[in-house]
């Protein structure tokens, strides 16, 4: 009977049943609209801090008396306020800063040494170290750099052997070329020695003046008549496996030989730890440059080493024009600032870090190592956060006010390039008097 009289209201009602479960809806979504969720308390919360943060900074731009601290009232104040606004102040800050930036580039940033060898990453009493230290003294002693001639020339030719013999002698007049001449093998020296009973490299530091036109004939070109020979006699047939070559006989029974590819080993001396060997590799690179047409190739052992050495070394010119260039770029791309804006604040950093690194080596002998690298990144980063949370976070509130822009940007990008300068001091300074032990 409850049930029959229940659907009787229901149906009989001014409601239908599609109406009679939306009202129970909607009261069930006011009743859970009372409870705030998750996203509701989290922006309540970010907006209060936010509210807080703008009070400081309203409070920081408007006319409102600060209480200052006595020395940023009696010290700190007024010689801001006297370099930045009067025309003598300005002259000094421009004087200070081109007589800094002289001086580093000059005798800081040119001398900065790239040492980043691996023993500087091992604790002192690693026994790798030993191993480390007796490749110093053998590469002191002797090391052989490998050179690949792809192209060679055609020995039987005076003109393309007299361009060879040019790059011979200037590859074994370097300062740390070993001296005698039997420590540097190839097949052509051998083939002199063992054919024609004569030393070629000998011959050619001794008449370097007459290098194409030598009045002994041996030395005019090569007499490859013995070459077959050669590399076919014990111990020299063992070239085979650095020489590319091939025998060509014509309808005369004559045969001509063409040397496709051949290896040089040149010896050298006093070659000091990696940083030595990578200044050894690109003298010989710089050698192998002269002669584009023999396309000649380096090789060692530690040629990826040098290679990652020479990429690290970071710090010159040309990378800081190309940083400075695509820095006003990005500003002026991403931030929609004035050009004019960008040129000062960038060039206001570039300096500063230029500055820095040319009197840590004018002044602490500082170097490209596995300990200043990290500390190099870790400036960059704190740079960046600090232009973004001190520079744009006020700029972007101070632009409800009508402040002059250059005025504003001058001021900001001061205060935010200075607070560069402690940070490295903390990081830099202590690694650089601990490196020294």
């Amino acid at each position: 009977n409850n049930h029959i009289s229940f659907n009787f209201f229901k149906f009989n009602s001014n409601y239908s049943i599609k109406e009679f479960y939306n009202n129970n809806n909607k009261e069930e979504e006011e009743e859970n609209n009372k409870i705030p969720n998750i996203l509701q308390l989290r922006s309540k919360n970010e907006n209060e801090l936010n509210n807080k943060k703008n009070k400081k900074y309203l409070n920081l731009t408007s006319n409102q008396k600060i209480k200052l601290k006595f020395y940023e009232k009696y010290l700190l104040n007024p010689l801001f306020n006297y370099l930045i606004n009067s025309f003598i102040g300005n002259c000094f800050i421009l004087f200070i800063t081109i007589l800094l930036l002289f001086l580093s580039f000059w005798q800081g940033i040119p001398l900065i040494k790239n040492n980043m060898d691996y023993i500087n990453i091992l604790p002192k009493e690693s026994k790798v170290i030993k191993g480390f230290d007796i490749m110093d003294y053998i590469w002191n002693d002797f090391i052989q750099i490998l050179y690949i001639i792809q192209k060679p020339p055609n020995f039987e030719n005076i003109k393309q052997f007299g361009e060879f013999k040019e790059f011979l002698l200037e590859s074994t007049s370097l300062n740390q070329t070993f001296n005698n001449s039997t420590s540097h093998m190839s097949w052509l020296f051998d083939y002199y020695n063992n054919k024609q009973n004569e030393d070629i490299l000998n011959y050619l530091h001794n008449n370097n003046n007459k290098l194409i036109n030598f009045n002994n004939n041996k030395f005019k070109y090569v007499n490859m008549s013995k070459f077959n020979s050669f590399i076919n006699e014990f111990p020299y047939n063992a070239w085979k496996n650095g020489i590319n070559y091939e025998i060509n006989i014509n309808n005369n029974n004559i045969s001509s030989i063409k040397i496709n590819k051949m290896l040089i080993l040149f010896a050298y001396k006093n070659t000091k730890g990696l940083s030595g060997k990578r200044k050894l590799i690109n003298e010989c690179r710089n050698v192998a440059k002269h002669f584009p047409q023999f396309k000649i190739n380096i090789f060692d052992t530690d040629l990826i080493t040098t290679d990652i050495m020479n990429i690290i070394d970071i710090i010159n010119l040309n990378i800081l024009l190309i940083i400075f260039i695509c820095l006003i770029i990005c500003i002026n791309l991403i931030m929609k600032w004035n050009f004019i804006f960008s040129i000062i604040y960038i060039t206001s950093i570039i300096s500063l870090f230029s500055i820095i690194f040319g009197f840590s080596q004018f002044l602490f002998n500082f170097e490209i190592n596995f300990i200043t690298i990290p500390t190099i990144i870790i400036i960059l980063i704190l740079g960046i956060q600090l232009f973004i949370e001190q520079y744009l976070l006020r700029d972007l509130i101070n632009s409800l006010f009508n402040e002059i822009p250059i005025k504003k940007s001058l001021k900001y990008s001061f205060k935010s390039i200075i607070k560069i300068f402690p940070i490295w001091l903390a990081l830099t300074l202590p690694l650089i008097f601990f490196a020294q032990y």
